[in-house]
């Protein structure tokens, strides 16, 4: 009934999440949402979906899926030790030294092949250039620098330039290189570990990490509703449409096309250039979180059509595209997957940066969005609404094309019954 009742606002919300948004306000443990977590989330996923369809511009799936195929397993992405011998690819980077070289080694080893790296504590061995040992060793492990003919100087140079968009944590908590070096790692782990990198070849997966180290390349630390009600610079040029996305992927081929020296890309030929053109901006518009109830139920229904065969997979084009951009949104809010000590921290971070926007409304004059407001406590609440409703259920559907994302869904019931 409450479904039936909806207003036109909320018609992208599934029934289960309008019932908690029009329940009554009363205590978050008892699923319901007071009025401001209520606005938060039709503000947030109850907005006109404009994801853009898919042109369906790759070349024929055997093209696709095996060119360059590596001449080794999908499994050296998991493990820094199935690297040949003979590779030609070093350790880390001669720029990347540090004077606790053996520590930070030993580190890696122990933990970058498992799901939720502590990337606080990488970033404090090395000097806070997390995102850059992330991305050289994900790189690295997956073997594209060799796969790909990278060279290495470019390849570091455009991970040194990518960690410099990133602001400070002083002045974006959350959205800075730390994030991104997390959602890299997840990224990583979701080809390896948790059994991805099966469908996708060698390219694609490629795109996918490169998607994840710049999707919120240049973030300032404001949403999109901010942007788009002050009318700057970025509302202006994206026309109030998914803006600080498309500004992120912009940043990022802005970089490569005026600045050589970084540009990793030059390698490829012009095909393959087209193809990671696309594949990155296809998956990082798709974090906007505008996206995710139409991202969540083309999965699903691709799910129930494709079953589990990697081979149905690889003729559905579509299918494909649209399971790469969901790999990069889960792992995008995948901390409440996160060992609970990781998870609490990323949530305070977050809430300061809310709060920081929350503030610069009032000085501004302006109506203080929803969860930003510091004197109103209600945070806590949309984590349960957040979790429940928007996180599990994207895990869900990952879990059912690979067994083993049971591990972050069981982080994910542990976190939410706290």
């Amino acid at each position: 009934a409450e479904c039936l009742q909806a207003g036109s606002a909320l018609t992208a919300l599934p029934c289960g999440l309008l019932r908690w948004v029009v329940a009554d306000g009363g205590d978050a443990d008892e699923g319901h949402a007071d009025a401001d977590v209520s606005n938060w989330l039709i503000r947030t996923y109850g907005s006109n979906d404009d994801t853009p369809k898919s042109s369906h511009s790759h070349p024929a799936p055997s093209s696709r899926k095996n060119s360059r195929q590596p001449s080794f397993a999908l499994s050296v992405a998991t493990s820094s030790q199935n690297l040949s011998d003979d590779s030609t690819i070093p350790r880390w980077h001669r720029a990347m030294t540090v004077d606790n070289q053996v520590e930070v080694d030993a580190f890696m080893e122990a933990n970058f092949s498992a799901w939720g790296l502590d990337v606080f504590q990488l970033s404090k061995l090395t000097a806070g250039r997390s995102l850059q040992f992330v991305g050289w060793e994900a790189l690295r492990q997956g073997g594209f620098l060799e796969e790909f003919d990278i060279d290495v100087d470019k390849a570091h140079c455009f991970l040194t330039r990518v960690e410099s968009c990133y602001a400070s944590s002083d002045s974006v908590p959350y959205h800075n290189s730390l994030h991104a070096a997390d959602v890299t790692h997840s990224v990583h782990a979701l080809l390896g570990t948790l059994g991805f990198g099966q469908y996708f070849g060698p390219l694609s997966r490629f795109a996918l990490l490169l998607g994840a180290m710049v999707h919120d390349m240049g973030h300032d630390g404001r949403n999109n509703a901010f942007h788009t009600n002050v009318q700057d610079h970025f509302a202006l040029t994206y026309n109030d449409r998914s803006v600080l996305e498309n500004y992120h992927v912009s940043q990022a081929f802005r970089l490569l096309k005026e600045s050589p020296e970084a540009n990793l890309l030059d390698a490829l030929d012009k095909e393959e250039i087209v193809l990671v053109r696309k594949d990155m901006v296809d998956s990082v518009l798709a974090t906007d979180m505008a996206h995710h109830f139409r991202g969540v139920e083309t999965i699903k229904n691709y799910i129930e059509t494709l079953d589990l065969d990697t081979a149905d997979w690889e003729e559905e084009l579509a299918a494909l595209s649209a399971l790469q951009a969901m790999l990069l949104h889960a792992a995008d809010i995948g901390n409440p997957g996160k060992p609970a000590a990781l998870s609490d921290r990323w949530t305070d971070l977050l809430r300061q940066e809310f709060y920081s926007q929350g503030d610069l409304e009032k000085s501004l004059g302006l109506t203080v969005s929803p969860l930003c407001d510091r004197d109103v406590q209600k945070f806590a609440s949309s984590q349960v609404g957040f979790i429940q409703f928007i996180v599990r259920p994207t895990w869900d559907a990952l879990e059912a094309l690979s067994p083993a994302v049971a591990l972050v869904s069981r982080e994910i019931c542990l976190n939410l019954a706290r």
